[in-house]
């Protein structure tokens, strides 16, 4: 459907450096991530990339728990660049998944 449509298709690593790239550039950073460290389901998840700094990426969750949680909650979720790395790979291989939306020039 993406060549159908004239979108281009890269396929790049997505180290945290990359992240920290494509963010600056204005792009949507979309990652799959497991829940695991947040919530002990073991599900892959896919959230938004919202920032990065020295010591935290930040995510927005579209997932809420509406019993406990507000929206807020949700938006702009610190998680520390080491367990980033753990929640975004997955199996032996350490495989990663992003999505990457950059802007029309």
């Amino acid at each position: 459907e993406c060549t159908q449509e004239g979108i281009s298709i890269n396929y790049q690593d997505a180290t945290q450096n990359r992240l920290a790239q494509w963010l600056k550039e204005g792009c949507a950073v979309i990652m799959l991530i497991s829940t695991y460290r947040l919530d002990g389901k073991k599900a892959p998840h896919w959230v938004l990339l919202t920032g990065i700094d020295s010591e935290c990426l930040y995510v927005h969750d579209p997932h809420r728990d509406a019993r406990w949680q507000q929206a807020i909650d949700c938006q702009h979720v610190p998680i520390a660049r080491q367990d980033f790395d753990r929640m975004a790979s997955f199996g032996a291989s350490r495989i990663r998944c992003a999505i990457v939306l950059k802007p029309k020039t």
